[in-house]
């Protein structure tokens, strides 16, 4: 009895009297606790304990909160360490050097965290995951809002750390729909100085890695656009890719590719496939008002594609010429400082 009355001291006066009767009265409990009035703390668990709360049994639900609550669950104290991680870990699920295997799954799904919201309309922000860290600190260690991980070890299909999708079902007015939205914010009257080796601000930073020896069949890419599914010729434009510099923006390239590999095999690929016809390569246009002053711009000659009789002066030559291949023969296009009409 000693520990079920440490038990019942830690709960609400409303409900220690009536489980005592029972605990004393050897009665099995259909319900273990029942709060069926307002109380300020429902459950109360002040001692120090291995486990708060333990749930061994096969329940069909764990925990079910059906009432609608401020707060469902909050968490407001500065957790322990977790086994098997270096920090604290407020929700685990497995650890993270030791997994919760499911083993074999005979169902469609497997799904470890669920949510499905409605909300009405007069709702400003309606959102799912809110993950908000501030350092307190000066750090030269890493900050991680999220992380997604997976490993595959064995034969699979189709997979993804993570998967963004937004579906449009009936007619509607929209603003800007975005499906990933990334962003990198520097205020303004800051000085930044670089840390180390590290010299990108990215608001989205793609890397692929492949180990020496190793074969791989598919194609593999930094950023795939796939943008076979649009069916209708709408009255937008549609783009696979768009960066958008707008007015008084410092800019320097809409486009930058730096290469210091010798194993590349060209700079920009335009490929067709399929029977298609391309009508145009490259497009140069503007709308109502601007201009583009020069259509290419090699920086120097002897880091471009040009050649030049031995007894010319670069700047100075008319018999400068560009060089390009057509299959695998050499030809050249003449280029001029001066032209006369």
């Amino acid at each position: 009895m000693a520990d079920k009355e440490s038990y019942l001291r830690m709960l609400p006066s409303s409900i220690r009297q009536p489980l005592r009767k029972l605990f004393n009265s050897g009665a099995q409990l259909n319900n273990s606790v029942n709060l069926s009035k307002a109380v300020t703390t429902g459950l109360t668990m002040s001692g120090a304990m291995t486990t708060g709360l333990s749930i061994s049994g096969a329940c069909t639900t764990g925990i079910n909160i059906s009432g609608a609550n401020t707060t469902a669950i909050n968490v407001s104290a500065v957790q322990t360490d977790e086994t098997g991680l270096d920090t604290s870990a407020v929700f685990s699920h497995g650890t993270y050097s030791t997994a919760l295997a499911y083993g074999t799954q005979t169902g469609d799904h497997l799904v470890l965290k669920s949510m499905h919201i409605t909300a009405a309309a007069t709702a400003k922000y309606i959102m799912g995951d809110v993950n908000y860290i501030t350092s307190s600190a000066a750090s030269t260690g890493y900050f991680i809002v999220g992380y997604d991980y997976l490993s595959l070890g064995h034969d699979a299909g189709w997979s993804v750390a993570r998967r963004s999708r937004v579906a449009i079902t009936d007619d509607a007015e929209f603003g800007e729909i975005v499906c990933v939205q990334a962003s990198t914010e520097i205020g303004a009257g800051l000085t930044i100085t670089q840390e180390g080796a590290y010299s990108n601000f990215a608001s989205i930073y793609g890397r692929i890695e492949v180990g020496a020896g190793t074969t791989v069949e598919q194609q593999l890419v930094g950023c795939y656009v796939d943008a076979s599914y649009v069916s209708s010729n709408i009255a937008g434009e549609v783009s696979a890719f768009k960066a958008y510099c707008g007015g008084g923006t410092y800019v320097d390239y809409g486009f930058n590719l730096e290469c210091i590999s010798n194993n590349m095999t060209a700079g920009f690929n335009i490929e067709v496939t399929d029977s298609a016809i391309l009508p145009v390569g490259i497009n140069f246009e503007r709308t109502t008002a601007g201009s583009i002053t020069q259509a290419f711009r090699f920086s120097a000659v002897n880091v471009t594609p040009i050649v030049e009789n031995a007894a010319d002066v670069a700047g100075t030559s008319t018999s400068h010429a560009l060089k390009l291949l057509i299959g695998s023969t050499q030809y050249y296009i003449p280029v001029y400082d001066t032209l006369s009409w």
